[in-house]
């Protein structure tokens, strides 16, 4: 671009250079637009015809903050770069990343979609696929949190037993903590809710909910049943 030309022309460099831009691949508009409570940005592009080719581009008129007009190629000098290519390795292999994101289905359908679509690719031996993401970050979350409840039932577990001293009611308290978690997966069935972390959250509250309940149902029933016991004769 030619400052020179471009003043003579009434335009600035940074309007030159902010149309360019939208020509190639949009500006943002200044207001967002408002649609449901939730704010979406607005990218404003030049007509397709407009992107078609170097001379096309070169004959998009433009307009200067002060009404001036004038064509792109007048202004400043279009031509095409090849660019450089980039190579990112991991681990001295070869890097390809690719990223998407899912709009109306949750993240297990869409990603089962995924790798049912790129195992139809057959890609050769030599091409390792991993998947990433928050789709690694929950799966991730997902043992740990099995982990935690497995832990959490097996120290449970011990302080009953060394509470009451058999192993009947602590094995009735998990028993019916863990058969607590059906009406959890029912409801997430009838509400068609996804089984994902916050869900599993939940059912940990449920299965602690119940296990406490237990524990005072159990304590005041062993409580009743010492008051009602007879008194042994001297």
């Amino acid at each position: 671009m030619n400052p020179t030309i471009a003043a003579r022309a009434g335009f600035t460099p940074e309007e030159v250079a902010v149309n360019a831009a939208a020509v190639l691949e949009g500006e943002p508009a200044a207001t967002p637009v408002i649609l449901n409570d939730r704010s979406y940005t607005v990218r404003v592009r030049f007509p397709e015809q407009n992107r078609s080719s170097l001379d096309s581009m070169s004959n998009a008129l433009l307009t200067s903050s002060t009404g001036r007009t004038a064509t792109l190629g007048s202004l400043a000098t279009i031509s095409m770069d090849p660019g450089q290519t980039e190579i990112r390795r991991e681990n001295l292999q070869r890097l390809v990343q690719i990223t998407g994101r899912f709009e109306g289905v949750d993240l297990g359908t869409g990603i089962a979609a995924v790798q049912k679509t790129v195992n139809n690719l057959h890609l050769p031996s030599s091409i390792r696929v991993e998947y990433g993401g928050l789709y690694a970050e929950e799966r991730k979350s997902s043992s740990d949190m099995l982990v935690v409840l497995f832990l959490a039932l097996l120290l449970l577990f011990a302080v009953l037993l060394f509470e009451f001293r058999t192993f009947s009611a602590p094995t009735a308290i998990l028993a019916s903590a863990l058969l607590s978690s059906f009406g959890g997966f029912l409801a997430l069935l009838i509400t068609n809710t996804s089984f994902n972390v916050a869900s599993r959250m939940g059912m940990i509250m449920v299965i602690g909910i119940v296990a406490k309940n237990g524990i005072l149902l159990l304590d005041a029933e062993h409580r009743f049943a010492n008051l009602a016991s007879p008194p042994k004769k001297p």
